[in-house]
């Protein structure tokens, strides 16, 4: 099994990590474990949840040996490579190495709002951990989509909750325009609203989001499009 080489474990309140013997992780296990720690109390303290489990991170050496794991726990024969992901009820696999610390708020918003709810939609799932990460690749959300909307026109937020419409965008687009578009919903409607009323709901989440807003789809696109270039103002400058 491929994770059996994974047996140094440190614990801390709220993880358990697992790695290999002498690598990266290893020498800076005691700043990924506080840096985790701070994470989980603030996604918690935002989502007002207190899971009652401990999150499993396997700190991996490469995209490669993340992807292997993946495809062996759902039995594909064949694999990509990634960074993380996450595995129902309390575990993540991520890659940490030198050029590549696939730690933080991500992965961990994922499995602590999951304890409650996982939605259907990658939009909404992928927003709440970008909005909670805050940056792509290094680079705010907001910016990400500021750069984009210079070239192009901001995809139809309707058609983002479905997945197939979601996962046809390129990635560095996506993920920080969910992020991006989540924290537009929270600054306006409240992170209570958007849980309870968007996120948990098993209703049409485009009905919800006219719930919320009130707004048309086209006042929808312009307000967030405003939103940007409010918190991007010397872009326009």
């Amino acid at each position: 099994m491929l994770l059996k080489k994974y047996n140094s474990i440190f614990e801390t309140e709220h993880y358990s990590f697992h790695y290999e013997e002498n690598s990266v992780a290893a020498k800076e296990i005691e700043s990924i474990a506080s840096t985790q720690e701070m994470c989980y109390g603030e996604i918690t303290n935002q989502l007002k949840i207190k899971p009652e489990f401990k999150i499993n991170y396997y700190l991996m050496d490469s995209p490669e040996e993340v992807g292997g794991v993946y495809s062996q726990i759902h039995n594909e024969d064949d694999f990509e490579p990634c960074n993380a992901f996450t595995e129902y009820p309390n575990t993540i696999y991520c890659v940490y190495n030198d050029k590549i610390k696939c730690v933080g708020m991500h992965e961990d918003t994922h499995i602590i709002s999951y304890s409650i709810f996982r939605p259907k939609s990658a939009f909404l799932r992928e927003g709440l951990a970008m909005f909670m990460d805050k940056v792509w690749k290094g680079r705010k959300n907001e910016k990400c989509v500021i750069e984009f909307l210079d070239k192009n026109p901001l995809p139809d937020i309707y058609k983002l909750f479905d997945n197939d419409f979601f996962f046809a965008i390129d990635c560095d687009v996506s993920y920080p325009l969910s992020g991006a578009f989540v924290g537009f919903l929270i600054e306006n409607f409240g992170i209570d609203v958007f849980l309870a009323e968007l996120y948990y709901t098993k209703k049409d989440y485009c009905l919800q989001l006219d719930k919320i807003t009130h707004w048309e789809k086209q006042s929808l696109q312009t307000k967030f499009i405003e939103y940007i270039k409010d918190l991007m103002p010397n872009w326009w400058s």
